[in-house]
């Protein structure tokens, strides 16, 4: 029997809570669930963490919340990378306390559809910038 797995509608509801909090990061907000379904994400003890490219060629290792991409390593410590984000929506859903309902099987492309009709409004951009991993813990 497979473990149980967060719904979609859970997910989507965390995604749509950190878009209204951080509205500047949708993109990579919507990409981190993406990872989140569709590629792994394995744990190897330590804080060490692999999360899987969104081609799926290769993993990109988060080691004590620093990620190894290119986007993460070119704009500086602390910025919300989408390997970085996919992890914490991982964490995020595995420590709540919600009982998860199993899955039934869809193809990633009626996953991302379902994402896509329900992309929620865009809202200004904050004066103050926001941490957006400590949005996704709360």
């Amino acid at each position: 029997m497979a473990p149980n797995k967060p719904s979609l509608d859970q997910l989507r509801e965390l995604v749509g809570r950190a878009r209204r909090e951080n509205p500047h990061l949708t993109t990579r907000l919507e990409k981190a669930a993406f990872l989140l379904l569709l590629r792994p994400i394995v744990s190897l003890g330590d804080q060490r963490f692999q999360v899987g490219s969104e081609d799926g060629l290769r993993y990109y290792e988060i080691i004590n919340g620093h990620c190894q991409c290119h986007d993460y390593l070119r704009h500086g410590s602390g910025h919300p990378c989408k390997h970085r984000l996919a992890l914490a929506f991982h964490q995020r859903l595995e420590c709540s306390e919600l009982s998860f309902p199993s899955l039934e099987p869809k193809s990633p492309s009626d996953i991302l559809l379902e994402m896509a009709s329900n992309p929620g409004r865009r809202q200004e951009q904050s004066a103050e910038p926001v941490d957006y991993l400590d949005t996704v813990q709360e």
